[in-house]
């Protein structure tokens, strides 16, 4: 809320601040979502292509089962859900090399982990909350095809999507 540079008190800031994360986290909110455009081919794709999908959330652990079930609803396949906070720490313990994310925030963490050149890509999923954030070591894409553009897997499936 601070950095909206809105003119509140900090009262009500902190009432924002709580409302904001009682909606993010509110399990009727998170099964009323719905999967990007695109995603379930492009993940069907990559994993014809022997990929490993692991979907790491900054959920509280509480989300697990809700997650779960909204993956599996959607015909999200995953070889393995991770709620946590420290998600570069946990992804170069699974071996994930490529990561999306739609917060910026959270792939500059990556980018500057400790063991940064592990990651292969870092993408950020460009909506109006992060498009202004750039930085040189993320790559933007507009939707999930352009994330399989972006891994550069090339092939006759591809045009299937």
């Amino acid at each position: 809320v601070q950095d909206l540079e809105l003119d509140l008190n900090e009262d009500l800031q902190k009432e924002i601040a709580r409302e904001v994360v009682h909606t993010v986290y509110d399990i009727e909110f998170l099964k009323s979502l719905t999967p990007c455009e695109g995603a379930k081919s492009v993940i069907d794709f990559l994993r014809k292509k022997g990929n490993e999908i692991y979907v790491i959330t900054a959920r509280n652990p509480e989300a697990f089962d809700i997650s779960s079930e909204w993956l599996k609803v959607h015909g999200i396949y995953f070889d393995a859900l991770i709620c946590t906070k420290f998600k570069p720490r946990v992804a170069w313990n699974y071996g994930v090399r490529t990561f999306v994310d739609d917060d910026y925030d959270t792939l500059l963490k990556f980018a500057d982990f400790r063991q940064a050149k592990f990651f292969r890509k870092l993408i950020v999923m460009s909506y109006p909350y992060n498009i202004e954030q750039q930085d040189k070591r993320i790559e933007r894409a507009n939707n999930m095809h352009e994330v399989l553009a972006k891994l550069e897997i090339r092939g006759r499936d591809a045009c299937d999507l």
